[in-house]
């Protein structure tokens, strides 16, 4: 991955002119970066606060307040504001940021809302409902809170006897959200079912695929995913991204959804929407749009070439119809 800082040194031998475009493009360049990344920290920042007193009260499983749904509300409204204004694959970075086993807990729900909240928007949901998908994300796992901890958090493989234990906290969660105001039923269901899977083998109901609800679908698939790249206190060992991807597209006619598993494919890819690469020719581009089936040959919008100039107008190439273009280098900051 090449920074813009190798961009500008890779060629001094070039004459003063394209130096001072090659400085202009990471000028550029690094501006919409920086406006985005600190956003995004503060964004970060704001959701953990927030996140720390929920989980706080229900690990003493107490009743939370009508304000405390309203502060957690407006944090992700925040993050689908952001989502909305900047796109970009700041989200999915922090999704693959490493975490210790201990902090499992606190980073999982939050990850899973955040990819929840991107592929509800790859499927066009509105504002209102990605706020609504980003609560019942952040809040998919509350009902572990009422399991014994020694369970929760037991490093051994679980027993049959831990594992039906485990497959109660759906029903432990749904439970203590109706008693909360402010949470609608649409997220107590999709809390509920996002165990359940398309084939009839999840739980706690065995539902099939027409009988579950759309978000819980969309759950169910960011909680796996996210499961799967992580340590867990049972489960040290984790999957490099591109084999959970595989894992997840070998399962997706039994488990997951077709339109939910096309979504969540356009956003977890080794380039994603609205990063900037770089082309074996030189020029400098946002991916714009991702080929189902080539996920390594994006639709890319070209705004640099491969002087460093800035073009007066945009152009679009499909890398899956070239054979002589292909990303040589994704570019971060």
């Amino acid at each position: 991955m090449v920074k813009f800082s190798e961009i500008l040194n890779n060629k001094k031998e070039e004459k003063p002119k394209v130096e001072e475009k090659k400085e202009i493009l990471s000028q550029e360049l690094e501006k919409e970066l920086d406006d985005s990344q600190k956003q995004y920290k503060k964004l970060l920042e704001t959701c953990e606060k927030t996140c720390d007193k929920v989980y706080l009260k229900l690990s003493r499983k107490e009743k939370l307040s009508i304000n405390e749904i309203k502060e957690f509300k407006k944090d992700i409204e925040e993050t689908v504001e952001f989502l909305f204004n900047i796109e970009n694959p700041l989200l999915i970075e922090e999704i693959f940021r490493d975490y210790p086993i201990e902090e499992y807990p606190k980073y999982h729900p939050r990850d899973v809302a955040f990819l929840s909240i991107l592929i509800g928007k790859k499927l066009g949901y509105s504002k209102e409902n990605l706020v609504e998908l980003g609560i019942a994300g952040l809040l998919h796992e509350i009902g572990m809170f009422f399991l014994p901890q020694d369970v929760v958090l037991k490093k051994p493989k679980l027993t049959e006897e831990e594992l039906e234990q485990v497959k109660k906290h759906p029903e432990y969660a749904a439970k203590y959200l109706s008693t909360v105001e402010d949470i609608t039923e649409n997220i107590i269901i999709a809390i509920y079912q996002e165990h359940e899977r398309a084939d009839g083998t999840g739980y706690p109901k065995g539902l099939k695929n027409e009988q579950i609800h759309e978000w819980a679908k969309i759950i169910g698939i960011s909680d796996t995913f996210v499961a799967m790249i992580h340590s867990r206190p049972y489960r040290e060992k984790k999957l490099h991204p591109d084999k959970a991807i595989s894992e997840i597209i070998e399962i997706n006619g039994n488990h997951f959804s077709k339109d939910v598993v096309i979504a969540f494919l356009s956003l977890i890819t080794p380039y994603p929407i609205g990063s900037w690469v770089k082309l074996n020719n030189g020029e400098i581009g946002k991916v714009k749009k991702i080929n189902e089936g080539s996920p390594k040959q994006p639709v890319v919008e070209i705004y640099f070439d491969s002087t460093g100039k800035k073009l007066q107008v945009p152009k679009e190439i499909d890398l899956s119809k070239e054979s002589l273009y292909f990303i040589s280098e994704s570019i971060t900051k």
